[in-house]
């Protein structure tokens, strides 16, 4: 099956919204319902290296917190082995990837919100490149994600970017790097990518109107959950998401209150369940070898 979506262009919805509606830009910021990418980095795994990918899938399983996935996962690797390399890598996708475009693509079609997970790749002593992780399967490394979406904002000059930090789902702690390291991250991006010019915001900014951030070019906002700097979010997600039934995410959202209680920094409503959790489902992700 194919489906194929016509739109009009989208790459500069706020710009054109601030144009039409010039009196919002006198509003804050979060008055800016933001389409966002669930596990953003998980685009691409071709930082899975062939030659790493026994060991990986080796402590990936082992980190598992129950038994039965621990030991349906490594079935179902074991299996894909025997297979040949191409079979551990398809595993690997049907388990990890949640995204297929790449970050430029995202933003042209409109997302402005990234959920990226940056953490070491499992098992690295040395504390090397930081990639997107989903578990224990890496995706896009941190700093070209970086790169790409300064790049497109310096091509873009009255559009935003809110990127949301987390380490939800690592295999293991040992994968999370220090709050240290992930700035120095960012500064690096700054650097190889010549783009320094565009501030970056935090969850204050949530509350400064747009047109004092677009006149200060604060336009790469990040809502970390990470460390002291941590946002608080008013979310629809909760335990009831482990499912791989779409009325139980619509009663969740429905349960939204219009008005979010004081507190929180902004809102997440959650689309995606997180079947991983589902009986069955990491045999069937993994087992699907096509």
């Amino acid at each position: 099956q194919s489906y194929v979506f016509i739109t009009p262009p989208v790459s500069n919805w706020m710009t054109e919204i601030l144009h039409d509606i010039p009196e919002i830009s006198d509003a804050p910021f979060n008055i800016f319902a933001l389409a966002g990418a669930h596990n953003a980095g998980m685009n691409t795994i071709e930082n899975l290296k062939i030659s790493k990918i026994d060991e990986i899938c080796r402590k990936g399983c082992n980190s598992y917190q129950t038994e039965k996935n621990r030991i349906m996962t490594q079935t179902c690797l074991s299996a894909g082995r025997f297979r040949g390399p191409k079979a551990v890598l398809r595993s690997m996708v049907n388990f990890g990837m949640c995204q297929k475009d790449t970050i430029t693509t995202m933003l042209d079609l409109g997302n402005r919100y990234f959920d990226f997970r940056p953490g070491y790749m499992l098992g690295d002593d040395l504390r090397g490149k930081i990639f997107h992780q989903h578990s224990f399967v890496p995706g896009l490394e941190y700093r070209s994600f970086l790169i790409e979406v300064l790049i497109w904002l310096s091509k873009n000059p009255s559009e935003f970017v809110v990127i949301s930090l987390r380490f939800s789902g690592f295999a293991n702690d040992d994968m999370k790097p220090s709050v240290d390291v992930l700035d120095n991250e960012l500064a690096e991006a700054q650097l190889e990518s010549g783009i320094n010019h565009i501030k970056i915001g935090s969850k204050d900014d949530m509350k400064n109107t747009i047109k004092n951030l677009l006149e200060s070019n604060t336009r790469l906002i990040f809502l970390n959950g990470i460390s002291s700097r941590q946002a608080s979010k008013y979310s629809s997600y909760s335990d009831a998401y482990g499912t791989a039934d779409v009325s139980t995410i619509i009663t969740a959202l429905d349960s939204m209150k219009a008005t979010p209680p004081p507190g929180y920094d902004y809102v997440n409503l959650q689309l995606q369940g997180t079947a991983t959790v589902v009986d069955g489902a990491i045999l069937n992700s993994v087992a699907t070898l096509r």
